[in-house]
């Protein structure tokens, strides 16, 4: 079993899933607490089963993706503004 264990978690990854899942509220600058609230849920259910979470995070970023990250973060604006425009032209 896996109560007593502790568990290594990305939590870039966890930012990235519900990143997704909360998208319209966090492109419109609306109300996110049930974000934070998705992610104490997580925690609460581990710890009920004696698992000790350990949150890693990326740190710095490397110098030599510097490319990558340049065309990741060019695509990350461009996608934030087809989701602004999509939530405008349907009024949410």
């Amino acid at each position: 079993m896996i109560a007593g264990s502790t568990l290594a978690i990305d939590a870039s990854c966890w930012l990235h899933e519900f990143g997704a899942v909360f998208a319209v509220n966090i492109v419109c600058k609306r109300d996110t607490s049930d974000l934070l609230r998705s992610w104490e849920v997580r925690v609460t259910q581990m710890i009920k089963h004696r698992v000790t979470p350990i949150f890693c995070f990326d740190g710095m970023r490397n110098p030599g993706k510097q490319t990558t990250d340049a065309s990741r973060d060019q695509k990350r604006q461009e996608a934030k503004k087809q989701v602004r425009d999509i939530i405008i032209c349907l009024g949410v």
